[in-house]
This record gives structure tokens, C-alpha cells and sequence, in this order.
């Protein structure tokens, strides 16, 4: 394409450059009921929902237990290396957001519509066994911490622990999940503390 074509791409009205779909509805509530809120703080603390929790997931339970263990046993010897990770994985996490902003999609949909369907289907069952392997150390990171406060064995509570949260997903509503863990990124205040 040349530089006339370009700009006549441009400068037609209503046709972005970039293909781009509208993002997925829901966020007009949220911001019709921060602009109705006169309380400041009350408003910041509503502001504080979906991105909050997705910042928080990230220190997950098989997350934190890696921490401790890695902490407990080196030190401070490899902090040195979040100078390098904490950019990569910001620069991950914004590259997926603007995917996500900017086509309306996920990012299994936008590989469906640009890529051969073999890299589809590779990269979906890479991620099926990566999430599998990661809920199942999280689940045995959380029977892990009940067994520091219960004298349950381990072995016996993951399977509980996993209905429950089954249970969770299936017959609990989106608001009741969304407001637990927002009240759950309460205890990262605990990292501050230890910090002392």
C-alpha cells in the first residue's frame, strides 16, 4: 500500500486503520455508578474491581508458596532478576490487554481469525495443560496453608477444596465471586507487614 492509499484509509470517517470490533459490554454501569458517587474514597474503592483482582491473581497460591520456599532459602540473592521479569511480564500483560481492547476478542478468537488452525489448537492445548498443572499446585498450595492451621493431612483436603471451588464457579453468581475476592486481595496488606 502506498502513502496516498494510507491516507485515504485514514481519512475515511467510521474506518479505522486497525481492524477493530467494539469491547465487550458491561463497564457502563460501573462507570454510571462511580460518576453517582459523591464520596471519594467510596468512589475509589468501586473503581477497584475487576483490575484489582487480576492484578492480585497473579500471587497465587502455588505463587506465593515458590516465594516463601525461594525466599527461605536464597535470600535476597535472585532479586536482582525482577529487573529484567517485572518488565517482560508487564509488557505481556499490556500486549494481551490491547489484543483484547482493541479486537473485542480473546486471544484464542483473534489466533482463529489471523493464524493456521494447527498454531490455534497447539497454543489452546499448551495453555489447557499449563492452567491444569497450575490450578492443581494452587489447590495443593491452599490444602498446604489449612494444614498449618488445621492438623488435617494434606492429601485429604484437596479433594473438598476442589468441589468447593467447582461449587463456586458453577452455582455462585459472578457479583459473589467478584466481591469475594475482592475482599481476598485484602490480605497482600499481609506482605506489607511481614515486610517488618
Amino acid at each position: 500500500m502506498d502513502r496516498n492509499e494510507q491516507v485515504e484509509i485514514e481519512a475515511r470517517p467510521g474506518k479505522p486503520l486497525i481492524p477493530h470490533a467494539d469491547p465487550a459490554g458491561g463497564t457502563a454501569s460501573l462507570e454510571a455508578a462511580m460518576t453517582l458517587e459523591r464520596n471519594p474514597l467510596k468512589r475509589f474503592l468501586k473503581m477497584l474491581g475487576p483490575g484489582l483482582i487480576t492484578g492480585a491473581s497473579d500471587d497465587d497460591p502455588s505463587g506465593i508458596g515458590t516465594y516463601a520456599v525461594a525466599g527461605a532459602s536464597l535470600g535476597f540473592t535472585t532479586l536482582w532478576t525482577a529487573l529484567f521479569t517485572w518488565p517482560l511480564m508487564a509488557s505481556v500483560q499490556l500486549t494481551c490487554a490491547r489484543i483484547g481492547m482493541v479486537s473485542g476478542m480473546g486471544l484464542a478468537s483473534v489466533l482463529r481469525r489471523h493464524y493456521a488452525r494447527n498454531l490455534l489448537y497447539l497454543t489452546v492445548f499448551g495453555l489447557v495443560i499449563a492452567n491444569t498443572i497450575n490450578a492443581g499446585a494452587d489447590i495443593g498450595a491452599i490444602a498446604a496453608a489449612i494444614n498449618l492451621v488445621l492438623p488435617i493431612p494434606i492429601a485429604a483436603l484437596v479433594v473438598p477444596i476442589a468441589l468447593v471451588i467447582l461449587a463456586l464457579q458453577i452455582w455462585g453468581s459472578y457479583r459473589l465471586i467478584a466481591r469475594t475476592f475482592k475482599w481476598l486481595t485484602l490480605a497482600l496488606v499481609a506482605y506489607i507487614g511481614s515486610a517488618f
